[in-house]
């Protein structure tokens, strides 16, 4: 199953979701816990976690129930596009998040004044999307590869061979 495409370079690993192979992956991986429910298996699932560590980049899993997330989703009732940018923000944690936006790419947090000020980024205007910081497409290998010396972790979401 080729769920796991990953790519690197010097200082950093660039992973794309293969929708089908995961959606895949996601079942055999759901059905773990319905069948370890009548054992205890918080160590099981844990020690699954950490011998196959590449999964914690493709999938959360809540070890006290058992409920599986892919990371790649976005969850349906997400309509607008900042709670989506939430959404990612939370499922990868530390990273700075490149979102893409039609041919841009755009910061919608207050926390994201840091990074806007690492790239030079000047606030944007009020805009109904609620992007405080962006910057064209085009520009996000330079600004990539700066973050990048700089030893940020960086998670691009948007189409699929945009970056």
């Amino acid at each position: 199953m080729g769920a796991a495409v990953c790519r690197g370079g010097p200082g950093y690993r660039r992973y794309r979701f293969e929708t089908a192979a995961l959606g895949e992956l996601n079942a055999v991986l759901a059905s773990y816990p319905g069948h370890f429910k009548r054992a205890v298996s918080y160590n099981l699932l844990r020690s699954l976690w950490r011998e196959f560590s590449f999964l914690g980049e493709y999938f959360s899993l809540d070890l006290n129930s058992g409920r599986l997330k892919r990371k790649d989703k976005t969850p349906s009732g997400l309509r607008d596009v900042a709670r989506q940018y939430r959404h990612f923000q939370c499922c990868f944690l530390g990273d700075v998040l490149f979102f893409q936006v039609g041919k841009f790419i755009e910061f919608y947090q207050p926390g994201d004044v840091l990074v806007a000020a690492e790239l030079c980024l000047k606030r944007m205007a009020h805009n109904r999307r609620g992007a405080r910081y962006g910057f064209p497409l085009a520009h996000s290998g330079g600004h990539l590869l700066n973050l990048l010396a700089k030893w940020h972790s960086v998670t691009l979401i948007g189409k699929a061979g945009a970056f």
